[in-house]
């Protein structure tokens, strides 16, 4: 049997959750709880239902139980969350690596249930690539933390260099309220570079667009469209010109308009 995930559902009408679309954001990290969305998605959360999700292994939710890799896991999970719910018409919206939770729950998905995804600065590069963009951030210290999963290399990339990510400092009340599970990201990160987003993006049967922050100094705003280009996606890329990987902390106002505009768009085809 598969658990559904800790989950927070704010429906500020009280809307009919098989009717109306429902807004999933996915965190990405590997290892973030949904805590990396709030309180910024909560303006959002007050005209639309959302439907924060803890991915397995963080927040509330219970770690892996399948043989299943967590990618899979996670979206297997996240499907059964979804009729737990009784969600009929669900918006992933997946940060970085909860692009490709977000793009394997639509293959998955023999029910339907998912509308239309949204993916916020994905993971669509090559394993090399990333690695190299991490390297010319963080130096050595980015080799040992991702190549070797030094745990103490971990902890000070954390503070030292993921900030860097970002055209506004994360405040350090919010730092305070991020939850991360770093046995996460040592059990899965290579899982996630070695999965090629883009193969699994070709085989969606849902519509789908891009949200790209031109600074984001790892997964890079010019490769990443060469690589949609290259995939021969026309899916819509709308361009934050002043973000980072994290959209919704360098432009939130513009981010949470763009994601009701499609929503209201979504609910218009009903």
């Amino acid at each position: 049997m598969i658990m559904p995930l800790a989950t927070q559902l704010i429906n500020p009408c009280s809307f009919n959750l098989n009717e109306q679309p429902v807004l999933v954001p996915i965190p990405g990290g590997p290892g973030l709880s949904h805590h990396i969305f709030r309180p910024n998605l909560d303006d959002v959360a007050k005209q639309i239902p959302v439907l924060y999700i803890d991915p397995l292994g963080t927040g509330q939710s219970p770690a892996p139980q399948t043989t299943a890799s967590y990618i899979e896991s996670c979206a297997q999970a996240l499907l059964a969350t979804l009729q737990q719910k009784v969600i009929c018409r669900a918006v992933l919206y997946g940060h970085s690596s909860g692009a490709q939770i977000a793009a394997q729950a639509a293959v998955l998905d023999t029910h339907n249930r998912i509308e239309h995804i949204i993916l916020s600065n994905p993971v669509l590069l090559s394993k090399q690539t990333m690695l190299d963009h991490w390297t010319a951030l963080g130096g050595e210290l980015a080799h040992k933390a991702i190549m070797d999963l030094d745990t103490n290399a971990i902890d000070q990339f954390m503070l030292e260099i993921a900030p860097l990510y970002d055209t506004v400092p994360r405040s350090l009340e919010h730092a305070m309220t991020l939850e991360f599970n770093k046995d996460i990201l040592i059990n899965t990160i290579h899982d996630f570079l070695d999965k090629d987003l883009g193969t699994l993006l070709q085989k969606l049967p849902v519509s789908f667009e891009f949200f790209l922050g031109v600074h984001d100094p790892v997964c890079r705003y010019i490769p990443t469209l060469d690589r949609i280009n290259t995939l021969g996606i026309t899916m819509p890329v709308t361009t934050f010109h002043n973000s980072g990987h994290d959209i919704l902390l360098s432009e939130p106002e513009q981010h949470n308009k763009t994601i009701l505009a499609k929503v209201s768009q979504i609910k218009a085809l009903q």
